[in-house]
C-alpha cells in the first residue's frame, strides 16, 4: 500500500508540474511585448548585427512569423526562436550559419568565394580564407555541396585543402595521391588511407573508394 500510495503521489505531482507549466506558457502569451533582446548563438560581427536589429522596429508590429521570414531572408541565418519573458521581453534567438568551407561562384566580372557551412548551404561571409576549398565540375546538386562537407567533417585530421566536385563525386588530393571518395563511411575510409600512407603503400596514382570493401589503385 505505501508503495501504491508513492506512485499516486508521484503521479499527482507530476500532473501539477505540467498544468503549472501549461498555465505559465498560456499566461506569457497575453503579456504585452515591451522590448526585445538579441541572443547569439555564436558571434557575429556589428554589420550583421546591426542588419537583423534594423527590420525589428517594423517586423513587430505584425506577427512573429513574419519576423522570423525577414530575419531568415539573410542567408548567413541558420534558425531563429522567441521566447517571452515574464517582464514583456521578447527574446530573439539567432543561430548564424558557420563557415566549413568555401566555394567561388563566378560573377559578371569576377569570382567572388562564399562560405559553405555543414549543411551543404551557401551563404556570404567573411574571414574565410583559411578554410578547404570546394570546387564544383559541371552542374552540382545540393547532396554533392553536402557529402563535400561531410568528408571535410570526417577526415578533418587529413588537413584536407581542397575538395574536388565531379559527376564521379568527390575527389581531393594528397601529394601526388587522388582520391575518389565515393559515398559514405568516410571514417573508415580515413582509417585505411592513413595505414596506406604510413605503410607506403603506394604514394601516387589514384586510390579509388567508391566500391564496397575494396580499394581500386589506378596508377
Amino acid at each position: 500500500m505505501g508503495k501504491d500510495r508513492k506512485l499516486k503521489f508521484r503521479g499527482r505531482y507530476l500532473l501539477i508540474i505540467i498544468l503549472l507549466l501549461l498555465f505559465y506558457q498560456g499566461w506569457k502569451f497575453f503579456i504585452p511585448v515591451k522590448g526585445y533582446e538579441f541572443k547569439w548563438l555564436t558571434p557575429v560581427t556589428d554589420k550583421r548585427i546591426a542588419e537583423v536589429e534594423n527590420l525589428i522596429p517594423d517586423a513587430f508590429s505584425g506577427s512573429l512569423k513574419s519576423v522570423k521570414t525577414s530575419i531568415l531572408e539573410f542567408d548567413w541565418v541558420r534558425d531563429v526562436r522567441f521566447d517571452k519573458s515574464i517582464t514583456g521581453i521578447m527574446v530573439v534567438s539567432i543561430e548564424p550559419r558557420i563557415a566549413v568551407a568555401r566555394i567561388g561562384i563566378k560573377g559578371i566580372t569576377e569570382i567572388k568565394e562564399f562560405g559553405v557551412d555543414g549543411w551543404g548551404v551557401i551563404f556570404e561571409a567573411e574571414g574565410i580564407d583559411t578554410l578547404p576549398v570546394i570546387e564544383v565540375q559541371g552542374d552540382s546538386l545540393e547532396r554533392d555541396l553536402r557529402e563535400a562537407v561531410r568528408i571535410l567533417e570526417s577526415v578533418e585530421s587529413l588537413a584536407i585543402e581542397k575538395v574536388l566536385v565531379t559527376e564521379f563525386g568527390c575527389r581531393t588530393r594528397i601529394g601526388d595521391l587522388k582520391i575518389i571518395w565515393g559515398r559514405d563511411g568516410y571514417p573508415e575510409k580515413e582509417r585505411l588511407l592513413k595505414r596506406i600512407l604510413k605503410e607506403k603503400i603506394v604514394s601516387r596514382g589514384t586510390l579509388d573508394f567508391r566500391f564496397k570493401n575494396q580499394v581500386i589503385v589506378r596508377r
